[in-house]
């Protein structure tokens, strides 16, 4: 029953990563290919099926963030959906604004998204 319990709470984790993620992603009111790519991939990683990524999409506009109650896991969300933010090669206002309160509601300020984004900007010049 535990372990089952635990697979669970992990698959619920998985499906309110790739949440966050599309949320973002689709805040300019379009899907860019990049951004498509990177959705896949992480669905593909995290054993989500395409029914549920699909239920995922189909309601998003009645969801908000699901905040991850680990600080580190936190912080990987928010740099990774501030690198599917960047993965068109454009900030959009909406995605950034959308980035913004992510990084709010898990206590950190604009400065700190900020930061983060320099640093994923640096770190892709150096790929």
């Amino acid at each position: 029953m535990c372990a089952k319990i635990q697979r669970n709470m992990e698959k619920q984790q998985a499906l309110d990563y790739f949440q966050n993620l599309y949320l973002v992603a689709v805040a300019d009111g379009k899907l860019a290919e990049e951004e498509k790519k990177t959705l896949v991939k992480f669905a593909q990683k995290m054993g989500i099926n395409a029914r549920e990524a699909s239920q995922i999409m189909l309601n998003i506009r009645f969801l908000d963030f699901a905040i991850p109650e680990d600080k580190d896991e936190q912080m990987n969300q928010l740099r990774d959906i501030v690198k599917l933010m960047m993965s068109d090669g454009h900030i959009h206002d909406k995605e950034y604004e959308l980035c913004r309160r992510f990084a709010e509601k898990i206590g950190k300020t604009e400065v700190t998204l900020n930061m983060i984004i320099d640093n994923i900007k640096e770190e892709s010049k150096t790929i």
